[in-house]
């Protein structure tokens, strides 16, 4: 029973849950603060924006986010995985969901926050999860 508790358990899941639930408001102050332009960035397309130190916790690796326009609307990405690479995982912010019908699992090269991806899973309204390979 043990041994089967182990392997079946979604131990990672719960980790994802429970960091997302902890963090949400201060990711969703990072977003006010990059649609507010308060953290200044040059945005063409896409662009990784440096986020204050003090929230260095909301993003994996370092204290940045990926910042994408995606039909005009501004989505924010926040690391949960970096790999050496490539591979990633996170929370996207999506202020307009019907975007997301323009992503699908497996379509290669559709946007920067969803180069490759193989996992998208809707956490919260307008917060999904996202895992590129």
């Amino acid at each position: 029973m043990t041994i089967a508790f182990i392997f079946f358990f979604p131990f990672n899941w719960l980790t994802l849950e429970v960091d997302f639930r902890l963090k949400l408001s201060e990711r969703e102050k990072i977003v006010k603060m990059i649609t507010d332009k308060t953290i200044p960035y040059d945005l063409d397309k896409s662009s990784r924006v440096e986020i204050p130190t003090e929230y260095e916790n909301l993003s994996a690796g370092s204290a940045n986010v990926v910042v994408e326009s995606i039909d005009n609307t501004t989505c924010v990405f926040f690391y949960t995985f970096r790999g050496l690479t490539d591979n990633s995982a996170g929370f996207v912010y999506i202020p307009d969901e019907k975007i997301m019908s323009k992503f699908k699992v497996g379509q290669f090269g559709a946007s920067t926050i969803f180069y490759d991806p193989i996992e998208i899973t809707k956490i919260a309204d307008h917060w999904y999860f996202i895992a590129n390979t």
